[in-house]
């Protein structure tokens, strides 16, 4: 809420695999009328769902670990839709499997 009461011209999309989870944190980012987040529904292991998802935006932050086992196909869709990536986290050895 916070973030779009400051950049009023922000789109922010969620995605995730669970709508029903989806639903529960777009409302309580609706509860003071700041947010206007879209939700899709999106699955790492997916690659089809990730081409879907992944070039609907500019910046994708990933927060689906574990990164080492689903996060080379994220980035790798991020590559193919020129979509910048960025994550939580801190295991090394997944960044060496990307090129």
């Amino acid at each position: 809420g916070r973030i779009q009461s400051e950049f009023p011209l922000l789109r922010i999309g969620l995605a995730a695999r669970s709508l029903e989870k989806l639903n529960v944190l777009q409302k309580e980012l609706q509860k003071d009328h700041s947010s206007n987040a879209q939700t899709m529904l999106c699955d790492c292991d997916d690659v089809h769902s990730l081409a879907r998802t992944v070039p609907r935006g500019k910046v994708l932050i990933n927060c689906a670990g574990p990164y080492w086992s689903r996060g080379t196909p994220v980035v790798e869709q991020c590559i193919k839709a020129q979509t910048h990536y960025t994550d939580l986290s801190g295991e090394t050895p997944m960044g060496k499997g990307v090129d």
